[in-house]
């Protein structure tokens, strides 16, 4: 990753876990460089939430097709499928921005 701030590279591994602040879809992180709240930006946590909705869905149906009828089954892995790429593209497109306090 890189910081919006500083410049600098290094790996989230890198970033002590006092220094990071849990929340329910991403992860809020003080720069090991120049220690400034970063969080990622509006579309990363747009792309994590479309996951989970997927995720959901995709389970619904595989319920479905499993209990009730096999036709649910091609929505489903489609459904899956889809999740999986959205979350491999947000990895990809990930950008951090500075959280304002």
């Amino acid at each position: 990753m890189e910081c919006p701030n500083c410049r600098e590279n290094y790996s989230f591994t890198e970033v002590p876990i006092q220094d990071r602040n849990m929340k329910f879809l991403v992860t809020e992180f003080i720069c090991p460089y120049c220690e400034i709240w970063l969080k990622p930006d509006k579309n990363y946590s747009l792309l994590v939430a479309g996951f989970i909705v997927l995720m959901f869905l995709s389970s619904v149906l595989f319920i479905i097709a499993v209990e009730v009828n096999g036709k649910a089954l091609l929505p489903a892995v489609a459904l899956l499928l889809l999740s999986i790429a959205l979350i491999i593209i947000g990895k990809f497109t990930l950008k951090l921005e500075i959280k304002e306090i």
